[in-house]
């Protein structure tokens, strides 16, 4: 669907700059929503804003009509129950374009401050959809501690992230960095166990 990767470090492999795989994080009690130029190209957002942030309402503008009230549906949801959750929706980035994505993250709240903060991954999974499985949807889903060990390490990735992002300074900046790193690779696997399963 896009190929704007110019937001990745130039030391990724080629094929990973080449990827459908985008990394977002959510700051609720700002309404900020901040995302690499990835997920920016599956929501048809200026990757620049993107990455300063933008109201949740800007991301919940590009998806499809049909998908909007399921959107809605879950965040409110984890903002409630939090945890670690999945979710397939459409938007559509600009007229005539359909995107499928899959988000997958996790939201806790700062113990210190009592703020809600999201971090995940988004998938653009179009390609998988488009061989005749647009109805095989996964609709909200708290994950399990049944999942494959692929999720499951996505999951300890991002509970590692959060983690990282609560101590602060310099070391924690670079191991953030190496995390996303980890995040990038993995949701690329993701994407492929995706289209094989389909």
């Amino acid at each position: 669907m896009h190929d704007d990767t110019s937001d990745l470090p130039a030391f990724f492999p080629a094929a990973l700059r080449a990827s459908r795989v985008g990394t977002w994080e959510t700051d609720f009690a700002r309404d900020v929503t901040a995302c690499d130029a990835t997920v920016a190209a599956m929501f048809g957002i200026d990757p620049e804003e993107a990455a300063a942030g933008l109201p949740l309402t800007r991301y919940a503008a590009a998806i499809h009509p049909d998908d909007q009230h399921l959107f809605a549906e879950t965040v409110e949801r984890v903002s409630r129950t939090g945890g670690l959750f999945a979710l397939e929706y459409r938007t559509v980035p600009r007229v005539g374009l359909l995107c499928w994505v899959m988000a997958r993250g996790r939201y806790e709240t700062d113990l210190a401050t009592g703020d809600l903060y999201g971090r995940g991954i988004a998938i653009d999974i179009t390609e998988s959809k488009s061989t005749g499985h647009a109805d095989d949807r996964l609709i909200y889903l708290p994950v399990p501690t049944g999942d494959s060990p692929l999720e499951r390490a996505v999951s300890h990735a991002l509970e590692a992230g959060a983690a990282v992002d609560q101590i602060g300074g310099l070391e924690a900046r670079t191991l953030r960095a190496k995390i996303n790193e980890v995040l990038w690779v993995m949701g690329r696997m993701l994407a492929r166990m995706i289209r094989f399963r389909h």
